[in-house]
């Protein structure tokens, strides 16, 4: 493991802007079924993951590797695409946040924890 990549059991080492608390990715798989992930390369180095429940609900981490994301989806016992497979792009849509989630985090992706 990279000594910046994302703990699965302890979340990322950078602190989130606000005080929201932090989401591991660990903890997402554990406590939402049917999650599958979603592998991308962003920037120079490094790669993102999305994790999708069957809800449509999803969460944003970035790796500092696309190998390290792969790696994060085996420890978690997870498919990991290498892209975003249709079906995942249709569950991402269905999926509705109630007005006190948008209330509490209009952009979860940037305020669970995340290195966005």
């Amino acid at each position: 493991m990279s000594a910046r990549e994302p703990e699965l059991e302890t979340g990322p080492e950078e602190k989130p802007r606000e005080a929201v608390p932090a989401e591991t990715p660990l903890q997402f798989v554990r406590s939402r079924p049917g999650v599958e992930g979603s592998i991308m390369h962003i920037g120079l180095h490094t790669a993102q993951l999305i994790l999708v429940a069957e809800t449509g609900e999803w969460i944003r981490y970035v790796f500092p590797t696309v190998e390290d994301a792969k790696d994060a989806c085996e420890r978690l016992k997870i498919e990991g695409h290498d892209g975003f497979p249709d079906h995942l792009r249709q569950r991402m849509g269905k999926y509705k946040r109630s007005p006190e989630d948008w209330k509490e985090a209009p952009y979860p992706e940037r305020q669970r924890g995340t290195s966005v």
